[in-house]
């Protein structure tokens, strides 16, 4: 049996995870009942000041139980948001081709990328851990840690020379559309009392455009190559939302007896709660970098330093919302009484428009493997200063 204590629980948990918002919002409408019965009519306003009273003592629990358990000064800013939307900038590489761009007329490729934002001092703890020293691992779980992940399962990217189409371009130019999707509908998530339901979807539009400053070089043969320097831009909107709700046993409350009225004392005040996440990230990134490589024989060994520029905006709201009307455990009064107009409650944790980082210098590096040149396998990783990085695996083709 969940106990009513869980709306709580649900709550303090999610402000201890992420401590991400500046607000807890506690709401509620008592819901109003009308009669079917001539006889009750004169009592049905007594019988909603009943109800409303029921509906108050109940909120004010939920509230005092808030309270209670999440201390005050505990909750700080949106740490968490400008974490996951800056691990969005991060996973905007999807089905890069970056370290091949000296094709002739087109380059395909499809991939996937992992984006991850770190706290603060995480590279240097995880560094100083490998190599035998100490690292303190509960520094990087403060209330002010900046955390986030954004997995990218699908990505295409379709680049091309439009010099062999029109001549007046450089023959060094080359223009991409990138394009990113994968969703999960109406996912239910059996749990032992219920059914859990998630939504997440992801979408992804860019365009790039990649000019080769100096151009490849055959050192040894086709043997040893390398592949010259080139600076890459572009613009690129990503858009990730992710819904996950919980069911939870219902809350009931006795009504009362209305004096001089029928005897009502069946009747109970029902609270029937679910508990929801909501989280939408929307990025825009711009990406500044410039890339080299050197093939040795079929492996293709990158190199490359930039940095993006991400905007734009995320917003996050956790808590429960449930519906609420009147039970009559009896049957004998289901004629009786109606609900007029529903009631509500809504108790959640809100923070919107929160920005990513908005500078974020990287080293490109990664491992690829070419087979005569025109097939291509990827693995593309990005070490960002600022404590995070993407990993991500691509299938290519150029001709």
């Amino acid at each position: 049996m969940i106990k009513r204590g869980i709306f709580c629980v649900f709550i303090a948990l999610a402000v201890t995870f992420s401590g991400f918002s500046d607000e807890i919002t506690v709401t509620g409408t008592p819901p109003t009942f009308t009669s079917n019965d001539p006889s009750v009519d004169q009592y049905i306003d007594d019988f909603n000041d009943m109800a409303a009273e029921a509906f108050e003592k109940m909120f004010g629990e939920i509230q005092g139980m808030v309270d209670d358990m999440i201390p005050p000064g505990f909750i700080n800013s949106s740490n968490l948001l400008t974490g996951f939307g800056t691990s969005s900038v991060f996973a905007s590489h999807g089905a890069t081709m970056r370290a091949y761009a000296d094709y002739k007329f087109m380059s395909i490729s499809i991939g996937s990328l992992l984006g991850l934002k770190l706290p603060e001092g995480a590279t240097d703890t995880f560094t100083s851990i490998l190599s035998g020293g100490e690292g303190d691992l509960d520094s990087l779980m403060s209330e002010d840690a900046v955390f986030g992940i954004n997995p990218q399962f699908f990505s295409l990217h379709v680049g091309f020379n439009p010099s062999a189409l029109i001549k007046i371009f450089p023959e060094n130019l080359y223009l991409g559309l990138r394009l990113g999707f994968f969703g999960l509908p109406d996912l239910s998530i059996p749990l032992s009392d219920a059914t859990a339901n998630l939504n997440f979807n992801t979408f992804t539009i860019g365009l790039t455009a990649t000019y080769q400053l100096v151009p490849t070089l055959n050192l040894v043969g086709e043997t040893i190559k390398w592949r010259g320097v080139s600076v890459s831009s572009g613009l690129i909107f990503q858009t990730t939302t992710l819904d996950l709700t919980v069911p939870f046993d219902p809350i009931t409350e006795d009504i009362g007896t209305v004096a001089g009225s029928v005897d009502l004392s069946n009747l109970k005040l029902v609270i029937d709660p679910r508990a929801a996440f909501n989280m939408t990230i929307n990025t825009f990134t711009i990406p500044i970098e410039v890339m080299t490589s050197i093939k040795l024989l079929f492996i293709n060994i990158p190199f490359g330093i930039g940095f993006d520029i991400g905007f734009g905006n995320s917003s996050l709201s956790v808590g429960a919302k449930a519906g609420i009307n009147v039970e009559d455990t009896s049957g004998e009064y289901s004629d009786l009484i109606r609900q007029d107009k529903p009631g509500s409650l809504d108790i959640g944790i809100k923070s919107n428009d929160i920005a990513p980082s908005a500078f974020n210098f990287k080293i490109m590096t990664g491992l690829g493997f070419t087979f005569g040149d025109s097939f291509v396998i990827d693995i593309p990783i990005t070490f960002y200063i600022t404590d995070g990085f993407n990993l991500g695996f691509t299938l290519g083709v150029r001709f």
